[in-house]
């Protein structure tokens, strides 16, 4: 028995092998997690960049940008049956003219929009 005793307090703890293969483990967890934040943050930065530029954009068109005026057209809505059918009932007609607003970013490219305004 004292033999037994002797012989399971010898081999407690852990060899230095297990500690190395516990730490390489530990290592890979750790940057797999690193690359993950990374790309979240990398991913982030570009999405404020983006929401900064569509401000600006939006910014332009609605302020000072350039306005040149299109053709007016007539859209006529007319009304259908429940299963897609057309009928010849005219629900109502929109008329609208198309403009081109030219906006200028802040390494000064020009982007065209398109806008429909109330047609005459």
């Amino acid at each position: 028995m004292n033999r037994l005793i002797r012989v399971l307090r010898d081999r407690r703890g852990e060899s230095m092998v297990e500690i190395l293969v516990s730490t390489v483990v530990f290592m890979l967890l750790l940057g797999a997690l690193n690359g993950a934040v990374g790309f979240a943050s990398n991913a982030q930065r570009k999405s404020e960049q983006l929401r900064r530029d569509a401000t600006e954009l939006q910014e332009s068109v609605r302020g000072n940008a350039e306005v040149a005026d299109g053709e007016a057209a007539t859209y006529d809505f007319k009304v259908t049956t429940s299963n897609g059918e057309d009928t010849d009932i005219e629900a109502f007609h929109v008329k609208v003219k198309k403009q081109t607003v030219n906006a200028k970013t802040e390494d000064g490219k020009t982007v065209p929009f398109y806008r429909f305004a109330k047609g005459e």
